[in-house]
């Protein structure tokens, strides 16, 4: 049990030395270019690719973990996954346009760069980040610890995660950060866990980054607010409303689709056994 225990802390630090890496290599290649559309897409491939390498190879000479093991080799997500996919962004951004005073704001016309980016902002953190939290982390502390320890662990992890991504950080917006972190890690381990595979959290996982913090659409403050071709600009200041220095994504009315959409998770799980 200890020395499970000593491999799982390993495995936590292991994993954040990954993103680090292949984040820093994706960043290095895509350097050499100057077209911004090819920049991205160099960083993308290069960023999952190194990210893939290490986490297979970590995986299988120190966990003795297989691709089946990680959820990897599974089939084509099901239909659900992408609708889910598609619901969770648009309940949120429609909630906002809906009933939350701003101002809808043109600033530009959708070009290649843009359609590139959003695409590729999805993929990325989609991709590498199920395959190391949902697929190594949580499939490995599932094993050696038990489910509610293999969720509850890696979902506060991912949470603080992003909080190195704070610019201006105050007590509020970190503790609305990880709330809203470490309940959407939540949703995404359960989503991995019943559905066995890696691939239906990678679906929602990007779908959500592309349409919250892509270059098409933004919500004041939120992901790319600045390069977005269409910007709402909430009128409110109240950071409950607007998820305080980080975004929507931490704001409450994010926070409860997550807690609905992890309802909804149990619900499918309860009636698949």
């Amino acid at each position: 049990m200890i020395k499970k225990s000593v491999i799982n802390i390993e495995t936590v630090f292991i994993i954040f030395g990954i993103l680090q890496i292949s984040d820093y290599v994706g960043n290095l290649a895509s350097a050499y270019f100057s077209n911004l559309a090819v920049t991205y897409i160099v960083y993308t491939f290069v960023h999952i690719g190194v990210a893939l390498l290490m986490g297979i190879v970590y995986a299988k000479l120190v966990l003795k973990m297989s691709l089946k093991d990680i959820g990897m080799w599974t089939r084509f997500p099901e239909r659900i996954w992408w609708g889910i996919g598609i619901v969770l962004p648009c309940v949120v951004s429609g909630f906002y346009l809906c009933f939350v005073e701003g101002r809808l704001i043109k600033t530009c016309t959708i070009n290649i760069t843009v359609i590139v980016f959003t695409i590729c902002v999805g993929i990325s953190a989609g991709v590498v980040e199920e395959f190391l939290f949902r697929g190594i982390l949580f499939r490995y502390m599932k094993e050696t610890w038990g489910v509610v320890m293999a969720v509850i662990v890696p979902s506060v992890l991912f949470a603080l995660l992003h909080v190195r991504n704070l610019k201006n950080p105050d007590i509020t917006t970190i503790t609305l950060l990880m709330l809203s972190g470490t309940l959407v890690a939540i949703l995404f381990s359960l989503i991995s866990w019943i559905s066995e595979s890696i691939w239906p959290g990678v679906v929602i996982h990007s779908l959500w980054n592309s349409a919250i913090i892509g270059q098409v659409f933004a919500i004041s403050g939120s992901g790319n607010w600045n390069q977005a071709v269409y910007r709402y600009k909430l009128a409110s200041k109240n950071d409950f409303l607007t998820g305080g220095t980080f975004g929507i994504e931490a704001a409450v009315p994010a926070i409860i689709t997550y807690l609905g959409a992890i309802l909804v998770i149990i619900y499918l799980r309860r009636r698949k056994r």
